[in-house]
């Protein structure tokens, strides 16, 4: 996960609820919501092979998936849990 000061102060707020109108007043979520292009997804789907099969394209995604996961918990053990907070 990431996260950066404001997302963090919001959280802290204990909301009930988060949507996009609370979101939308952060300069953040705006340019988020406004970006335009190619996404890095968008490229890779593009980028892949027709000889791959869906089944292998999801095992290869989930692998992916699995790989960043580990790598970010790993590096938030390494910083150590108060950089979480």
């Amino acid at each position: 996960m990431i996260g950066n000061r404001s997302g963090k102060e919001l959280l802290c707020k204990n909301l009930s609820r988060v949507d996009n109108s609370t979101l939308e007043q952060y300069p953040e979520f705006l340019n988020f919501k406004n970006r335009s292009g190619p996404t890095d997804q968008t490229e890779m789907v593009a980028s892949q092979s027709n000889s791959e099969t869906p089944d292998e394209a999801l095992r290869g995604a989930l692998r992916d998936i699995e790989d960043a996961l580990r790598e970010g918990a790993l590096g938030a053990h390494s910083r150590g849990i108060a950089s979480l907070l």
